[in-house]
């Protein structure tokens, strides 16, 4: 039997079989909860390395994963996927899922797959293969996520002042838009929290591992 939502410590004593299109093995990805599914977002793949910036859902009654198709077309207000990133923070606020910071890469999402530098390494056999040395960067931008239409919006979607907002919700948006002063650092590696309808961003390091 799926658990039910009053059942989710089940998830931390028993292994489930999951169907559908189960995520590959990601190092740095973000499992968010919102509403009966687990959203994975982000990670660099354990195997090739290649850094992404897809989102899966998984449906906790069944155990079924789907990879989300998140083009912008015939949409209003969506707009393309943030860049390809891990060790990010993503936070549930109300239908939504607010992505901030985390480590890229300075050139395009492909370039994990196509990279600027090769280094001839040996491996324990002595036969040759190949490290892939690819430039980072730091990230500090939000990036927001809709559930409902499954698409990523602008920012101004979290104020609640749409046609299609809640009325009850709409003097409770997200308060993210402070001052260029107020903003985080670019980090990765941190946490994200929700106080109210604030974002709290606690800790992190940079590049140079300066905490």
């Amino acid at each position: 039997m799926p658990a039910g939502e009053g059942d989710l410590t089940e998830l931390f004593i028993r292994s489930f079989k999951c169907t559908g299109d189960v995520p590959p093995a990601l190092v740095g990805s973000s499992v968010t909860y919102l509403d009966g599914y687990a959203y994975v977002f982000g990670g660099r793949a354990l195997h090739s390395g290649k850094l992404s910036n897809d989102m899966y859902a998984c449906d906790l009654r069944t155990y079924n994963w789907r990879r989300i198709d998140v083009g912008t077309a015939e949409i209003e207000g969506a707009i393309d996927a943030p860049s390809p990133r891990f060790f990010h923070s993503c936070t549930a606020f109300k239908h939504y899922m607010v992505v901030f910071g985390g480590m890229g890469l300075d050139t395009d999402g492909d370039a994990a797959e196509t990279p600027v530098e090769r280094t001839a390494i040996q491996d324990d056999r002595n036969q040759q293969s190949f490290q892939v040395r690819s430039s980072k960067t730091l990230l500090g931008d939000i990036a927001v996520f809709d559930t409902r239409v499954e698409r990523w919006v602008g920012r101004r979607a979290l104020d609640n002042k749409g046609a299609d907002a809640d009325k009850a919700d709409a003097d409770k948006g997200m308060q993210v838009d402070g001052s260029q002063t107020d903003a985080p650092s670019a980090r990765y590696a941190h946490l994200s929290t929700l106080l109210g309808s604030r974002l709290l961003v606690v800790g992190g390091q940079d590049l140079e591992e300066q905490y």
